[in-house]
């Protein structure tokens, strides 16, 4: 499993997870996706075009993100193709009741107003 973290200006982090994605796994997206949480941002998007989900335990870190940023008004989106079975995993797992689903990381990007993000954007370091 690949995890690759990108500024999207100010206010927002693109996560993009490619590979496998299982319990074992999961350990990677949950540190990227809680240090993403601690961070300024109040939108991050999980792109999981590419993922291969075994099982929901490797998503939970998702739901976390969520539970974070939802009190100070923060969303998080998951890209995840409706012909996609990590779609169908986060949707029988009942995660998808925590963030947005969208089909495509431009209808993500779209939907948050994201698009056009401007300086500042780039790779970041997350600690």
């Amino acid at each position: 499993m690949e995890v690759r973290v990108v500024g999207l200006g100010d206010r927002a982090i693109l996560v993009t997870v490619t590979g496998g994605v299982g319990m074992r796994e999961g350990e990677e997206l949950r540190t990227a996706m809680a240090a993403a949480a601690g961070s300024p941002v109040d939108r991050i998007v999980a792109d999981l075009t590419d993922a291969h989900v075994s099982d929901s335990g490797g998503l939970s870190a998702l739901y976390d993100a969520a539970i974070v940023l939802r009190p100070r008004g923060g969303v998080v989106a998951v890209v995840a193709p409706a012909t996609a079975t990590v779609r169908r995993v986060v949707q029988a797992s009942g995660l998808d009741a925590a963030f947005a689903l969208y089909d495509t990381r431009d209808a993500a990007l779209d939907d948050l107003g994201l698009h056009r993000h401007g300086p500042g954007s780039g790779p970041l370091r997350l600690a």
